[in-house]
């Protein structure tokens, strides 16, 4: 069985009840996994971007280059600071 392409966060345990019973038991626990995971990552995603940004502000205006964000430049500023 193959899910539609979509956002991860898009996969919610709620469609299992949609599936046949086999594929509900085995997806299940990995789609709420998969929701657990999400929302993590989206927290440290939060917190890196707002040190990133308190910490380099100048990076605000290098965030403007299509592609490029908080995480990105956070990593690059500390690279370069060597922190």
């Amino acid at each position: 069985m193959r899910l539609p392409s979509s956002d991860s966060s898009d996969r919610s345990v709620e469609q299992v009840k949609e599936w046949p019973e086999t594929h509900a038991e085995i997806f299940k626990p990995l789609l709420t996994l998969v929701s657990t995971m999400t929302l993590t990552i989206e927290e440290f995603d939060s917190a890196i971007a707002e040190n990133a940004q308190e910490k380099y502000p100048e990076i605000k205006r290098l965030m403007q280059i299509p592609g490029v964000g908080p995480i990105t430049l956070g990593g690059a500023m500390c690279a370069i600071h060597h922190e």
